[in-house]
C-alpha cells in the first residue's frame, strides 16, 4: 500500500519579479541523484543554489539530516527529494520559514524517527513610524530668550504592520514509515505597527 500526506495551505505566489530577467530573480532547478546521500547543510552549500531555486535530490539510500532555508535572501529553497529508503537522522532540522516554500518527499520505507516537516510563512514588515507632530505657533516674542511657544501638535499614527506570509506546500508519499510522517504550515505572524510619532515642540496646554 502506498501512503499519501499532503499539506497545502497557500497557492503559491510568485516571487517579486518572477519571469523578467531585467526586474528580478529567475529560479534554477539543482538536481542531485547519487546511490547514497547524506542531505545536510554542507551537501546544500556545497550545490551553490541561491534563493528561489528548487533542489531534486534523489538516491536509493538517503539520510535526511537537515533542509535549511537561504538565510540572506528574501526567497526560499524549494526541495523535491525522492528515495527507496529515507532515513531520518536523530535532530534532523527541518523547520523552515519562507514565501510559499514548497517541499515534496517520495519514498519507499522511511525510517528513523519520526519525519515531521514544518514550512511556516515569514513574519510580516513592522510599520513605519508616525510623523513628528508641528511646533507650537509663537505666542510671545522675548528679546534675547527663546519665543514662547503654544501647544505642539500631535504626532502622527505609526503605519500598520504588514501581514506574514502563508505557510507552505508540503507534500508527503510513502509506502512504510517506522512513524506516520507530519506535516505543519503555519502562516507567519504580522509586523508590529509602528510607534507613533513624537509630540510637536511647545508649551503643553
Amino acid at each position: 500500500m502506498f501512503h499519501y500526506t499532503e499539506l497545502m495551505l497557500a497557492s503559491p505566489r510568485p516571487f517579486p519579479g518572477l519571469g523578467h530577467p531585467a526586474g528580478g530573480i529567475i529560479p534554477n532547478t539543482v538536481r542531485l541523484f547519487r546511490d547514497t546521500l547524506r542531505l545536510d547543510q554542507s551537501l546544500i552549500d556545497s550545490l551553490g543554489a541561491n534563493g528561489g531555486d528548487t533542489f531534486v535530490i534523489a538516491a536509493r539510500d538517503l539520510t535526511l539530516s537537515a533542509l535549511v532555508t537561504k538565510v540572506d535572501s528574501p526567497l526560499p529553497f524549494n526541495f523535491v527529494i525522492a528515495a527507496d529508503e529515507l532515513t531520518v537522522a536523530p535532530g534532523a532540522r527541518v523547520n523552515l520559514i519562507g514565501m510559499s516554500l514548497s517541499v515534496t518527499v517520495v519514498a519507499r520505507t522511511i525510517t528513523g524517527p519520526r519525519l515531521s516537516i514544518t514550512s511556516a510563512g515569514a513574519a510580516g514588515n513592522d510599520g513605519t513610524p508616525g510623523e513628528p507632530g508641528e511646533k507650537g505657533d509663537v505666542i510671545e516674542e522675548r528679546p534675547g530668550k527663546p519665543p514662547i511657544l503654544g501647544p505642539g501638535g500631535n504626532g502622527g499614527d505609526g503605519g500598520a504592520g504588514e501581514d506574514g506570509a502563508a505557510g507552505g506546500n508540503i507534500v508527503i508519499h510513502y509506502a512504510s514509515a517506522s512513524e506516520t510522517p507530519t506535516a505543519s504550515a503555519p502562516g507567519g505572524a504580522g509586523g508590529r505597527g509602528g510607534a507613533g510619532g513624537a509630540g510637536g515642540a511647545g508649551k503643553p496646554r
